[in-house]
């Protein structure tokens, strides 16, 4: 007898996620009663490389700030889910999506010699409803954690 088939199917070439309804799946979705496909920008295995994760989603944003545009890229996932890892790795091995936008971004302003540019970024976190300034100079002895978000989304206090 075979593995019973998982409650959730990802299609990376079509960038969707479906979720089963079948009565042997594992998974259960209150309200579902019918397979659900749900589309994403990008849909990555556990095993894909952040070089892969940033060109599919990080470098399409940075090509539209570029044109003056506002860019955002979330990640969204349970805790353990690596996406710390993905946004925030270090090193040249595997960097992080965010050390890879600062790079081409200055790697780019760098080679056009012909514009100014004025580029303002801000990093934050949520977490347990909580909102925390991943850019504040003493994020990591407490400070710029549990900001406040004003009707309209912004977040007064946040740094830039």
């Amino acid at each position: 007898m075979g593995a019973a088939p998982t409650p959730v199917e990802f299609n990376v070439a079509s960038n969707s996620v479906r979720l089963r309804c079948d009565s042997d799946a594992i998974l259960y979705v209150p309200g579902l009663s019918e397979n659900r496909d749900f589309t994403f920008d990008g849909v990555f295995s556990a095993t894909a490389a952040n070089t892969d994760v940033f060109a599919k989603v990080g470098l399409p944003v940075l090509e539209d700030c570029l044109k003056g545009y506002n860019g955002t890229i979330l990640a969204y996932g349970q805790t353990g889910s690596g996406k710390t890892h993905s946004l925030l790795k270090e090193g040249e091995e595997d960097a992080g999506i965010l050390q890879m936008l600062a790079m081409s971004l200055f790697s780019h302003i760098d080679n056009d010699e012909a514009a100014v540019y004025h580029v303002e970024v801000a990093a934050l976190q949520v977490y347990n409803e909580q909102i925390d300034d991943l850019l504040h100079p003493n994020y990591q002895t407490g400070g710029g954690h549990n900001l406040a978000v004003q009707c309209g989304g912004e977040v007064p206090g946040l740094t830039w």
